[in-house]
C-alpha cells in the first residue's frame, strides 16, 4: 500500500483505492482488483476510521464501471471533478510480469511445500490436502473438502509467503478454490481432467430449494456452477440414534434440551453418549468429553471423571474418547445437525476465573450481536464458529449469519458453494428454533449490501 497523489489519473481499474475525506471514507474497486485487495482494503479503512475519526465516520464502496449520480459513487466522482473514463494503469516496479514458467504442482503439508512429480492429472488430487499450483502470474490454492478450517488458514498463509519469496509482483493473483469448484483455467493446466456427474437427483433438489429460496425473494448464487465431484466421506456412525449431552459445572452434569444439543461454548466441557444400532447388536455407544479451548482445569477434570462413572455403569460397552475444541473428528461433527461454537462459557468455574483475571465475558447472548462463519459442506464438516463481529472476519469464499438484536442476516459471499448457502440457511434456523422468545425474522444479503457493512464499520 502507497499513498498516490490525489488525481484522477492515479485511478485505474486493476487495483483499489481509499479516499480518505472529513466526513467520509470511499473505498474504490478496480474492475480487475481480486478479492484479497478488497479486503484489505476494509482493515485499513477500519484502522482509517478508528484512529483518525474516532470510529464515527461513513464508509462508501464505489465499484468501477458503476455510476448513479444520486449515490456514494457520485459524490465520490464530483471529488474528481466530474465523472471521467479511467486511463490504463502505469506498470511499475511491482507490476513486472515474471517470465513464463512451467506450471508446478505442490501439496501442502504441515506449512511445507512438497513438489508433485509426474503427469498432473485430477487424481492426484487427494480432497483431505491442501495444494498450490504455480502459473506465474497466478497462484492457485485448491482446498480439499475434508481439510479442517486450520489446514485451510495454514495453506493460505503458506501461498502468501510462497508468492512473496518468489519475489512476485503484488499484482500477483492467488486464486482460492474449493474442491468441486474448480475454474476453466486451473482445469487446464492439468494433463486429464474428467467430467464430474451429479449424484442421482442432485439437480432437481437443488432446483427445488432455489424454486424456494426464488419464492422468498432470494437470490442463490451457485446454483449454476459445475457439479461437485464425488466425495470421499470418512465412516460413519449409524444413524438415527439417541443423543444425550451434558455440560459440566462444578461437581455436577447438566443434561441439555433437546433444542440446545449442538451449541458448545468454548468455556465449558460437554459429555455426549450417542446410543445407536450397528447391524445384529443390541445397542453400541460412543461416549466422550468435548473440552473447550477456554474451559478451566477443574471441569476439564470433572468431565473425565464423570464419564468415567457412565463408563462404568454401561459395563464398560462404549466407544470412549476425549475431544478437544478444534481437533473433533467427522465421526463426532457427523452426530450434529449442526454443530456450532459459541464463546464464552456458561459454568460458574468459567464466570469466576473471568472475573478473577479481570477479562472480558464475550459469552454468546441471544439478545447480543454474534457472527458466525460456515465453512463446511458436508454432513461431517459442518462444524460452524462464532467469530468476532467485524468486517475483516468476513471472506468471499464462505457464509456467514449475523445476529444481530431480533434479526439475522445471511451473508453470502460470492465465490461460496451451494452447499455453504443452505447450510447457512440451516443455521439462521437452528439460532431461530433456540431464541424462540425473540420474534426473529431472516433477511438473505450478498457481499455488496451496504446495511450490513453498516453493521460493522459503525460498531
Amino acid at each position: 500500500m502507497k499513498q498516490v497523489p490525489f488525481a484522477r489519473s492515479s485511478l485505474n481499474h486493476d487495483d483499489v483505492f481509499i479516499l480518505d475525506t472529513e466526513k467520509k471514507i470511499y473505498q474504490f474497486n478496480g474492475t480487475n482488483s481480486n478479492v484479497q485487495e478488497r479486503a484489505k482494503a476494509l482493515e485499513v479503512i477500519q484502522f482509517l476510521k478508528e484512529k483518525y475519526h474516532e470510529g464515527t465516520c461513513d464508509v462508501a464502496i464505489v465499484d468501477d464501471g458503476k455510476l448513479d449520480t444520486e449515490s456514494d459513487s457520485g459524490e465520490f466522482w464530483v471529488l474528481f471533478g466530474g465523472f471521467a473514463p479511467i486511463g490504463k494503469k502505469v506498470i511499475g516496479e511491482d507490476d513486472v510480469v515474471p517470465e513464463s514458467t512451467p506450471t508446478k504442482l505442490y501439496s501442502i503439508t504441515d506449512g511445507d511445500l512438497k513438489i508433485v512429480e509426474g503427469e498432473l492429472s485430477r487424481g492426484i488430487l487427494e480432497n483431505n490436502k491442501c495444494y498450490l499450483m504455480d502459473c506465474g502470474v497466478e497462484v492457485f490454492l485448491w482446498v480439499g473438502r475434508v481439510t479442517q478450517v486450520e489446514e485451510r488458514k495454514a495453506a493460505s498463509q503458506v501461498a502468501e509467503e510462497f508468492v512473496a519469496s518468489q519475489n512476485r509482483p503484488k499484482a500477483t493473483r492467488i486464486t482460492r478454490l474449493i474442491q468441486g469448484y474448480e475454474t476453466h483455467s486451473f482445469k487446464s493446466n492439468f494433463d486429464s481432467w474428467p467430467a464430474g456427474a451429479a449424484a442421482p437427483g442432485a439437480e432437481e433438489g437443488r432446483g427445488k430449494v432455489a424454486a424456494l429460496l426464488k419464492q422468498q425473494g432470494v437470490g442463490v448464487k451457485g446454483m449454476t456452477k459445475t457439479a461437485p465431484v464425488n466425495e470421499e466421506i470418512p465412516p460413519l456412525l449409524e444413524g438415527g440414534g439417541k443423543m444425550e449431552v451434558w455440560c459440566i459445572n462444578g461437581s455436577a452434569k447438566t443434561p441439555l434440551p433437546k433444542e440446545d444439543i449442538g451449541k458448545f461454548y468454548s468455556g465449558d466441557c460437554y459429555i455426549i453418549l450417542y446410543t445407536y444400532h450397528a447391524g445384529d447388536r443390541k445397542e453400541d455407544y460412543f461416549l466422550c468429553c468435548w473440552i473447550g479451548k477456554d474451559s478451566i482445569e477443574n471441569d476439564q477434570k470433572m468431565a473425565a471423571r464423570l464419564a468415567n462413572t457412565m463408563f462404568n455403569s454401561l459395563k464398560g460397552r462404549p466407544i470412549q474418547g476425549r475431544i478437544f475444541q478444534g481437533k473433533e473428528p467427522p465421526q463426532f461433527i457427523a452426530l450434529f445437525h449442526p454443530m456450532v461454537v459459541l464463546k464464552g462459557g456458561l459454568s460458574s468455574g468459567y464466570k469466576k476465573y473471568v472475573a478473577e483475571k479481570g477479562l472480558l465475558d464475550e459469552t454468546y447472548t441471544s439478545d447480543g450481536v454474534a457472527l458466525f462463519r460456515v465453512s463446511g459442506v458436508s454432513v461431517h464438516n459442518n462444524k460452524i464458529m462464532q467469530v468476532d463481529p467485524v468486517a475483516s472476519s468476513l471472506n468471499s469464499t464462505e457464509c456467514f449469519c449475523l445476529q444481530s438484536g431480533s434479526s439475522v442476516f445471511i451473508w453470502h459471499g460470492n465465490q461460496s458453494t451451494f452447499e455453504q448457502q443452505l447450510l447457512a440457511a440451516k443455521v439462521a434456523e437452528f439460532l431461530k428454533v433456540v431464541l424462540l422468545q425473540l420474534q426473529w425474522f431472516i433477511t438473505f444479503v450478498e457481499t455488496h449490501c451496504m446495511e450490513l457493512r453498516d453493521l460493522f464499520l459503525n460498531k
